[in-house]
C-alpha cells in the first residue's frame, strides 16, 4: 500500500487481549518490489513472533525496578546494585553536561 510516496506493509495481528487489529507498518523501500520484499520480511516477523505490537509500553521507572528485582533475585549484592544505580546517574548527569539530555532522570536507591 502506498500513501503519499511512502510504502506500508498492512497485516493483522493477535493482541494479548484474543482480539485481533490491523496495523501498517511504515516501509524504508522507495520502489514498488523493494517494498513487496520489505513487506514480505515483516511477515515473516510476525509468524516468528519478533514483530514489535502495539500496545503499552512500560514507563522507566518500571524497568528500573524490574532490573534492580531481576539483579537481585539473580544473585547481586544491594552493594553492587546501589553501584549501578549511582553509575547511571553519573552517565545521565554527564550527558546533561554536554547538551545531550535537557532533562536529566533519577533513580533513588
Amino acid at each position: 500500500m502506498a500513501r503519499n510516496d511512502k510504502y506500508y506493509a498492512q497485516m493483522r495481528v493477535a493482541l494479548p487481549n484474543g482480539k485481533s487489529k490491523a496495523i501498517r507498518t511504515p516501509l524504508t523501500a522507495t520502489r514498488l518490489d523493494d517494498a513487496i520484499a520489505e513487506a514480505e520480511k515483516s511477515r515473516t516477523e510476525k509468524c516468528a513472533g519478533n514483530l514489535h505490537l502495539p500496545g503499552r509500553r512500560p514507563k522507566f521507572s518500571e524497568l528500573v525496578i524490574s532490573n534492580q528485582t531481576s539483579r537481585a533475585t539473580g544473585g547481586a549484592a544491594n552493594r553492587t546494585i546501589n553501584l549501578d544505580v549511582t553509575a547511571f546517574n553519573n552517565a545521565m548527569q554527564y550527558a546533561a553536561d554536554f547538551g545531550q539530555l535537557s532533562k536529566t532522570p533519577k533513580i533513588r536507591k
